[in-house]
């Protein structure tokens, strides 16, 4: 081993450091800060950890609403690292989780290429750094991501070798799967029936024909083991009862069908049209049905939402490794198409390049920024002081709400948006209440009158950010810079303290509006 280390040449240091502390470069700039969802998720871990699996919700201030759990090992994995290791034990535990996503893309490249390293290097950096831009963030995803690329590799590997002990491993990738993130656990089965179809023999659609009984046999066993959860076939048909609804559509980004409204939609419409020219101008080499099928599942499902898209970058870069093999390595191949496959790999890498160019430009742009924990932490700090560990009624936005209960107090909403389903909870459509409140439909006085909470945890672009005064509320947080008003119930305290806070927040006011007056003045 060390005389192998010893005889590496330069091009193969350069090479094994792109691939080891690029990506990590990469990651660091884009985790700047913890993902907003990690809040409920260790909320949950904690709540599983200390009083076991649970199936009414006990997060929310709502009771007795049905709840599955879908994601209740990511959430015990998140809480367990942040328990002994805090926040940058996340952070660094979902370095680790893309290295695996990593080294995984780069097996099935060099599995596909016939082991050209440079070229599995290279796509395997273009993918993962196009992933990082939006979706290796610390969510249950990333484990879906690990486990759908293990399960392609075990399929590569049975059809090159026909050795059907790869195909032993899968039915427990379906048991991680369901346990770890069972909202994708169908995606399993989608990513099957490809290797499924092209196992039948069939020149004239270009099948490639390889042993299909095994693959069928461990389909459904596969299938049966996602019956092993705590919450049964539930957990099985959560996917069905989760989404399409279209007020999830109106707060949720990553829900709605793709369009060209932000820069995300455009680097995803370019990663879109870099992977189809190379797809349809490289045909001629041996491209195979399953990919085409990958290829064009994942993007249709792209198309219905944008959270999907992160599955066509997946499943649809990794086949280029087959397509620039059968390109770069034919000497046979007629004059022009050589140079045009040496010029669409260097465009790769000028893509990588440009990527790792932006990527420090959105980490300036991110540092100069205030980070959302630290904003929504000091505003909470606000209600501690009068709550003093009662996990009191907040009434708060549908992304701020995980933060509040991870806190400690009972959020009216958060960004479980499936928990707030009739669908799902069997009780109430909460998430349309909480659109047509917002939206004005419902009256403030009704709908303050309904819930009485204790405090109500605004930020700007709320309904009631902009409100001079609310009946029965008094002010206890009010900051420019952080965008954020807190307002407690009046009777959560004595008059006497309640007529103290409203005196300092006048103060403050009338000093703030003094200092803006007197900058005016010099200008």
């Amino acid at each position: 081993m060390k005389e192998k280390i010893k005889n590496l040449t330069l091009k193969e240091w350069i090479i094994i450091i792109g691939v080891v502390f690029v990506p990590i470069t990469i990651i660091l700039i884009l985790f700047s800060g913890l993902d907003n969802d990690l809040w409920y998720l260790l909320s949950e871990g904690r709540y599983i950890i200390q009083h076991g699996i649970y199936r009414t919700d006990v997060l929310s201030l709502h009771e007795g609403l049905d709840i599955v759990v879908q994601n209740w090992l990511s959430a015990v994995i998140f809480w367990i690292i942040y328990a002994f290791l805090g926040s940058k034990g996340i952070f660094f535990f979902v370095l680790i989780v893309n290295m695996a996503i990593m080294y995984l893309l780069y097996k099935i490249c060099m599995l596909l290429s016939n082991e050209k390293k440079g070229l599995s290097i290279i796509i395997t950096l273009f993918t993962d750094i196009y992933l990082s831009f939006y979706f290796i963030v610390s969510r249950p995803q990333i484990f879906s991501f690990v486990i759908i690329l293990l399960l392609i590799y075990l399929l590569e590997l049975y059809i090159k070798t026909d050795d059907k002990k790869y195909l032993k491993y899968i039915p427990l990738l379906s048991f991680l799967e369901i346990n770890l993130h069972a909202a994708n656990w169908w995606f399993i089965f989608l990513f099957m029936l490809p290797y499924i179809i092209d196992a039948f023999h069939n020149k004239k659609l270009r099948l490639q024909g390889y042993r299909l009984k095994p693959l069928l046999i461990t389909f459904g066993v596969s299938l049966l083991v996602g019956l092993i959860n705590p919450y049964g076939y539930k957990a099985i048909t959560f996917i069905f009862r989760s989404y399409g609804d279209k007020y999830m559509f109106k707060y949720i980004y990553e829900l709605q069908p793709f369009s060209f409204n932000n820069f995300i939609s455009i680097l995803i419409f370019a990663i879109v049209m870099i992977t189809t020219f190379m797809y349809v101008f490289f045909r001629e080499g041996q491209i195979r049905v399953r990919y085409i099928c990958l290829y064009c599942g994942t993007l249709l499902l792209g198309m219905i939402t944008v959270k999907a898209f992160s599955l066509f970058i997946l499943v649809s870069s990794f086949p280029l490794a087959l397509l620039f093999r059968d390109i770069l390595g034919n000497k046979e191949k007629k004059k022009g198409k050589p140079v045009i496959g040496k010029i669409a790999f260097a465009l790769i890498v000028i893509a990588t390049c440009g990527l790792v160019g932006f990527s420090g430009y959105r980490y300036y742009k991110i540092h100069k920024s205030i980070e959302f924990t630290n904003a929504a932490g000091e505003a909470v700090s606000a209600i501690d002081m009068f709550a003093q560990g009662y996990p009191a009624k907040v009434y708060v936005s549908f992304n701020d709400g995980g933060y509040l209960e991870f806190r400690g107090y009972k959020s009216y909403i958060d960004p479980r948006a499936e928990v707030f389903l009739k669908k799902n909870n069997h009780k109430e459509d909460l998430y349309k209440e909480y659109y047509e409140f917002e939206s004005g439909i419902i009256s403030k006085e009704d709908f303050l009158k309904k819930y009485n909470f204790d405090f109500l945890f605004l930020k700007f672009g709320d309904r009631l950010y902009n409100e001079e005064k609310i009946d029965g509320y008094f002010i206890i947080y009010d900051k420019i810079d952080t965008l954020y008003k807190v307002y407690a119930r009046n009777d959560v305290t004595t008059d006497e303290i309640r007529k103290m806070v409203i005196e300092e927040y006048e103060k403050s006011k009338k000093a703030i509006e003094e200092a803006q007056k007197t900058m005016n003045d010099k200008k």
